[in-house]
């Protein structure tokens, strides 16, 4: 959405500057299927596969929020429940700047794996996290660009995690075939 697109384009830039890989929007379907057209349950708004030794990959999610109609708390416990459906193991909501957050919420929040955040407050949890945010980096244009730069570079790598994402995700269509490094 258009509303939230900043907040996406600082989630990318922290998943590029981590050298996590990224994916944006992705449609969450139901496992099992009573009709023969699978009804959308929800969306990922961005996605970091973070590579882990033992695990191969593990999930963060990202969730932008730029409503101010529900609370933190709320999407916060909405989440949450999305993070158990595909097996993440961190989630981060990012919140327009206007909305408060309360303490408690946070410290419950955290309690659940999920970091509630300010889009003002993003630059410095980056910096915490040595997940520094570039500043030449600025339209998710380029950051896409960078992501798929790195699909046509380093394709061993890429089939190790588009596998992991096959058996989370379910089956993912891409259209151009890469070429193979000689």
């Amino acid at each position: 959405m258009i509303k939230d697109r900043a907040q996406k384009a600082s989630a990318l830039r922290y998943i590029v500057a981590k050298r996590w890989f990224p994916q944006l929007e992705i449609d969450v379907l139901p496992k099992i299927a009573t009709t023969t057209k699978n009804k959308l349950i929800t969306d990922i708004d961005v996605l970091g596969s973070v590579p882990d030794e033992f695990l191969g990959y593990r999930a963060f999610l990202f969730d932008c929020k730029s409503g101010q109609r529900e609370s933190p708390i709320n999407r916060t416990l909405w989440l949450r429940g999305l993070m158990d459906r595909v097996h993440a193991a961190r989630g981060l909501l990012i919140c327009r700047s206007q909305k408060d957050i309360e303490r408690d919420h946070r410290i419950s929040a955290a309690e659940l794996d999920i970091s509630i955040v300010k889009e003002g407050e993003f630059g410095i949890l980056a910096n915490a996290t040595d997940g520094h945010l570039q500043v030449g980096v600025s339209s998710v244009a380029e950051l896409i660009g960078k992501y798929f730069f790195l699909y046509r570079t380093d394709f061993q790598n890429w089939k190790i995690w588009l596998s992991f994402h096959v058996q989370l995700f379910g089956s993912v269509n891409h259209r151009q075939k890469p070429v193979e490094k000689q």
